[in-house]
């Protein structure tokens, strides 16, 4: 089902329900974290490569060290915003992150994002391969934006 209202969350994950719910909504974006690994959003069956709107999630920035409790620098912190907002992601955006494996790669992302400021970000509960098990609607070209 595709909505237009403005969803909004901070829970650490949604649903895939959640997400089918409110996808095509515009402060939402949906970030595929494992798609730079995995060249460009194929997987190896040759499946459908993402979730509709999903976008790649290509920040890979000198994020800050948690084992290290480093403070987030001025200039990190900018940097971070720009990329953010190439993808269409401000402070006020619902962001939901999934990845095709163990979810390890959408946590990262969204302790990114908390470590810059940005508090609207969730993780897709199951990832892309509890998206596809439960058969919702896929696309099969991954933007790069």
């Amino acid at each position: 089902m595709i909505t237009s209202h403005a969803p909004f969350v901070v829970s650490p994950t949604v649903s895939t329900q959640w997400l089918c719910d409110h996808l095509g909504s515009d402060t939402m974006v949906v970030l595929d974290a494992s798609a730079p690994r995995n060249g460009g959003g194929r997987s190896g069956g040759g499946e459908p490569s993402r979730i509709p709107t999903a976008r790649v999630a290509d920040f890979d920035l000198g994020a800050p060290d948690p084992a290290k409790r480093e403070p987030v620098s001025p200039a990190a912190k900018h940097d971070f915003e720009r990329a953010a907002a190439r993808h269409g992601i401000s402070g006020e955006t619902t962001v939901v992150v999934y990845d095709r494996s163990t979810g390890d790669a959408a946590s990262q992302l969204r302790w990114l994002f908390h470590s810059f400021g940005f508090e609207r970000v969730s993780v897709l509960d199951g990832g892309f391969d509890k998206w596809n098990r439960e058969d919702r609607p896929v696309e099969g070209r991954m933007p790069r934006r």
